[in-house]
């Protein structure tokens, strides 16, 4: 298992590179979980991103989770209904 941690929002500025390293270390690992606790919004652009990854996961046979996310973020998650895809159980 990999921990990789959001360090901010997940938002356009950022998403290029942050996509660029979870791929990288989501080919060496069986399951990567994403570490959500400096993470307070994510804009349109950053869900794309987790649907992006979630799909990159299923052909790398990665199991991807979200951890440590505040409420903000978890509502967002319920509203897109990515909740059921990526939300562990913390």
């Amino acid at each position: 298992m990999t921990n990789y941690k959001i360090n901010g929002d997940l938002v356009s500025e950022n998403t290029r590179h942050i996509k660029k390293e979870i791929l990288k270390a989501m080919e060496k690992a069986d399951k990567l979980v994403l570490d959500f606790s400096q993470t307070n919004y994510i804009d349109s652009i950053g869900l794309g991103l987790l649907v992006s990854l979630y799909k990159s996961s299923i052909n790398q046979k990665t199991e991807l989770k979200i951890e440590n996310v505040n409420e903000n973020v978890k509502k967002l998650l319920r509203i897109t209904a990515l909740d059921e895809i990526f939300l562990t159980e913390n």
